[in-house]
């Protein structure tokens, strides 16, 4: 975990939605490696996955933001906890 200065990007309220039907419930992967996590800590956005990628960003639940690449895959979630443990 590196801290950093990234700030999600412009993002609005919406819905995700896969392309293929999940059962409710059960976790489902969608990298094999880990992915980098950054944490900006003058303003708490905590971002796991690729901060320089471009795409479209959606806030599917206040202060969680998926960021979708232009290829339409998942690029990164930016998170913005209540509160985050000291560093």
């Amino acid at each position: 975990m590196g801290e950093s200065n990234y700030q999600p990007p412009s993002y609005s309220k919406g819905v995700l939605k896969t392309e293929h039907d999940l059962n409710r419930g059960l976790a489902y992967g969608i990298y094999d490696l880990d992915l980098p996590m950054n944490v900006n800590i003058k303003t708490d956005w905590v971002c796991i996955g690729d901060p320089d990628e471009v795409g479209k960003a959606v806030e599917f639940i206040n202060n969680c933001v998926a960021v979708i690449g232009d290829s339409g895959n998942f690029s990164s979630l930016r998170l913005k906890p209540a509160s985050l443990p000291k560093l």
